[in-house]
């Protein structure tokens, strides 16, 4: 099986070229799946080329907390002032009938875009799918009894 960045390297040039409206390739040439060209090959190229090569990209909504700075959330210590001072309102807050608050921080995905090496070889199926982060505290009295993460 061809390596898809070699066959990319190859035919990323040569796609570009003829995109960009250059004259046509003379001379002869052939080009093999181990990205090797043989033959003599004369390309040329008139006005300005601009060639753009983007990596994946990937949108979230919502906050962030780390693993270690949900760690730094001490059970029976931490307050809300010290909650909201470093992490910031929560995206929900819900209050539970035995007086309790449940606070959650959510960080989600919400558009994932592959790189443009995936057209000549990989594709979504290839890419790992982002999951979101949920962050939990349960709260009594302005103190953290319970934390946990998703």
């Amino acid at each position: 099986m061809p390596n898809p960045l070699r066959v990319a390297a190859v035919l990323c040039p040569l796609v570009a070229a003829g995109i960009a409206g250059c004259s046509p390739i003379e001379g002869r040439f052939t080009a093999d799946a181990n990205a090797k060209l043989d033959g003599a090959m004369t390309m040329k190229f008139e006005g300005p080329i601009v060639m753009q090569m983007q990596g994946p990209t990937v949108h979230y909504e919502g906050t962030f907390v780390s693993k270690e700075l949900a760690e730094r959330i001490e059970v029976n210590r931490t307050r809300t002032d010290w909650l909201l001072a470093v992490i910031g309102e929560p995206n929900a807050a819900a209050a539970l009938d035995d007086g309790t608050e449940i606070w959650k921080w959510s960080y989600r995905p919400t558009e994932q875009t592959s790189s443009v090496v995936s057209v000549f070889g990989g594709g979504s199926k290839d890419e790992p799918r982002l999951q979101p982060v949920t962050t939990y505290v349960r709260l009594r009295n302005g103190v953290v009894i319970e934390r946990w993460r998703d």
